[in-house]
């Protein structure tokens, strides 16, 4: 390397360095993570072979490293987190000089600027699951494959076992790893490198032979095929991930469009004719598409994190297709300072990785119910997953003074909260004068509506798979400990918000349409119906806070003719409807008017949550009331409408805002 390439090389080692350590004793723990830490409790290591990693989708590699170094450590979170950080970080220079050897300096330059400031690469250097480990593991078979095939010297033993135990770790580390380097093998061979066949096959040889006793796992996973919680994924899931890549900016991918164009205008020599650039292309998109048509046809194991292994290829593409051989020194570190700058920039800024990733899941929901509770110990809720999440952090952040806690898992609402007199009895008739549900955005979205009812004021705090409420009868003080202001009893229901500095602000709620207090009787099929444009809605709020709203409409009706109560249930609906611009229905939701226990009169709500679908900007939304009898209603004047603000944060890491 030239002086100037050694101190590109360093520079962008020493950022990357930066940008995974920063601030490294406050990286959480993911629920994934924390799920992988709750598999060790297993008194036996046979017992936890059995119970986790044969009931996981993962090979044995990770859970078996865990076991033994929380062992020998403990489950202190930096502790755990740094050894994943390091692997993260070294497959770097690994991935830096495999370039070198399967193309040129410029290029290896060019894949390590990106490799070290997209968010991609940095989040899956964080965690403690397989994609920080299998970074290090694929770029160590790609280095030693790189030096078996390109070095001109005689192929020693050391090479040979070093290449073989990157391969066999690999395999023990994810499916996608194995996967990944498997495709090392014919691109050997397709490029016509392996010219000694035997000896080009041994490392390979090797390390299946060390992965045989981990058979029995592999195929028991395999047939189950699936973890079963992942979506079935679409051109639209592809397109998202490709965006992912680039951190979702748009300059990014026009700088890249910019060297293609000038390279295409200025090479004399026609590209495609670099048979090894498209061998790169091919196994990057490879697991993509294997994994996309897989999800679709067998079983949905499509997630971004799988492609980790494979993400060095892109660059070493582009790099070897757009950057000419005899570019100016000035130029290429421009482009590359370009690129290391608005990546880094799009990370901290944009992305918000630190302030996102940093204050999320379960560390940040002990926090915020922490928080809450003051010096009152507060009943709480909290739902889905294991209690072992909440418990690590309460010991953790030393919150174990909270001691009224009530976990409920997924099963909850299916089996004893399937309506409102369910709920009102699971929470003792809303009888205490304060109350905390925490994780709040695994239930469904008319419970936070209905405790809103019961309890006029409340305080909550949103983040990235974090949402912990407060609700409160009595009006809500942030300067007082107790959260009650002894002062005002009578005041209007307020609702708040934390921000990012835990200052609670108003909630925003705009009325789009109020009911008056008179009503009139009508016994038309269609009554009330109140259209709305998605375009004018949008005007309504923040790009970023609208998409994750949510759209509240209730209605209070009464049946004139008595006869008539006994079918009502299933002959009037509040409806709610979702149209495009050519007025195609693309989403539909009803719901029945049920009695209220104080009166005559019947209620309906429905909350449409803009999270859960792809709202069409040239599209409609429809309230009505569908009276499919005719029955004679006595109806107000108008439908009570809200655009409330929802949780802009909930899938902030991996999406777009």
């Amino acid at each position: 390397m030239q002086k100037k390439e050694k101190y590109l090389f360093f520079t962008l080692l020493g950022i990357a360095f930066f940008l995974r350590f920063y601030n490294i004793s406050q990286i959480p723990f993911t629920n994934d993570e924390l799920s992988a830490l709750n598999r060790l409790s297993f008194p036996t290591f046979s017992t936890m072979i059995n119970e986790a990693v044969y009931t996981d989708g993962h090979p044995a590699g990770v859970q078996v490293f865990l076991w033994f170094y929380t062992k020998l450590f403990g489950f202190n979170q930096l502790i755990i987190k740094l050894p994943f950080l390091l692997m993260g970080f070294l497959s770097l220079p690994f991935y830096f000089f495999a370039a070198k050897n399967l193309s040129n300096t410029k290029t290896a330059l060019f894949t390590l600027a990106f490799l070290a400031t997209l968010q991609f690469p940095i989040f899956y250097s964080q965690t403690i699951r397989p994609y920080s480990s299998g970074q290090l593991f694929t770029a160590m078979a790609l280095y030693f494959w790189s030096n078996y095939i390109f070095k001109k010297q005689q192929h020693k033993l050391w090479q040979i076992s070093l290449f073989s135990l990157s391969l066999f770790l690999s395999f023990s580390n994810h499916y996608f790893n194995a996967f990944t380097v498997c495709l090392l093998f014919p691109a050997g061979f397709f490029l016509g490198f392996a010219k000694n066949k035997l000896l080009y096959c041994l490392p390979w040889i090797i390390a299946v032979l060390a992965y045989i006793p981990q058979f029995p796992i592999f195929f028991h996973q395999f047939k189950v095929g699936s973890p079963g919680w992942l979506p079935i994924p679409t051109t639209e899931t592809l397109f998202n991930f490709f965006r992912y890549s680039f951190q979702f900016s748009t300059l990014i991918i026009f700088i890249i469009g910019a060297l293609m164009l000038f390279n295409f205008q200025t090479n004399k020599k026609p590209l495609f004719i670099k048979k090894r650039s498209w061998v790169w292309l091919a196994i990057f998109l490879t697991p993509i598409l294997t994994a996309y048509f897989y999800s679709i046809y067998r079983a949905p194991i499509f997630q971004d994190s799988i492609f980790i292994f494979g993400f060095f290829f892109l660059f070493l593409f582009l790099g070897d297709i757009l950057l000419h051989p005899q570019i100016m020194s000035t130029i290429f570190i421009s482009i590359i300072a370009s690129i290391t700058i608005l990546n880094a920039y799009n990370l901290i800024f944009h992305r918000e990785h630190y302030k996102q990733y940093y204050h999320h899941g379960y560390s940040q929901l002990v926090k915020d119910v922490n928080y809450f509770n003051q010096d009152k110990n507060i009943t709480t809720h909290i739902f889905g997953f294991e209690p072992y999440f909440f418990k690590y952090y309460q010991k953790e952040l030393s919150a174990n003074h909270i001691s009224k806690l009530h976990f409920h898992r997924d099963d909850f609402f299916a089996d004893s909260a399937k309506n409102i007199e369910n709920i009102i009895r699971n929470f003792h008739n809303f009888q205490e004068e304060q109350i905390i549900i925490a994780n709040a955005f695994e239930i469904p979205d008319w419970i936070i509506s209905t405790m809103e009812n019961h309890y006029p004021f409340s305080i909550r705090s949103l983040h990235f798979g974090s949402e912990v409420y407060l609700f409160s009868k009595s009006q809500i003080n942030p300067l007082n400990k107790n959260w009650i202001d002894t002062k005002k009893h009578s005041a209007p229901s307020v609702h708040l918000i934390l921000n990012e500095d835990n200052v609670p602000q108003k909630l925003t709620e705009i009325i789009i349409q109020q009911p008056s207090n008179s009503s009139n009787i009508d016994h038309s099929k269609y009554l009330l119906t109140h259209k709305m444009n998605v375009q004018d809605l949008l005007k309504l709020l923040p790009k970023d806070e609208f998409f994750h709203a949510k759209l509240e409409a209730s209605c209070t009706i009464a049946f004139k003719e008595s006869n008539t109560i006994k079918i009502w249930p299933e002959k009037v609906k509040l409806i709610c409807s979702v149209t495009d611009e050519l007025n195609n229905n693309v989403y539909f939701m009803h719901q029945q008017f049920e009695q209220n226990s104080t009166n005559p009169s019947f209620n309906a709500g429905i909350i449409l949550n803009f999270n859960h679908l792809k709202l069409p900007k040239k599209g409609s939304i429809a309230i009505f009331i569908e009276n499919e009898l005719e029955q004679k209603l006595s109806i107000p004047n108008k439908i009570n409408i809200k655009l409330k603000q929802g949780n802009r944060n909930i899938y902030s890491l991996t999406n777009d805002f």
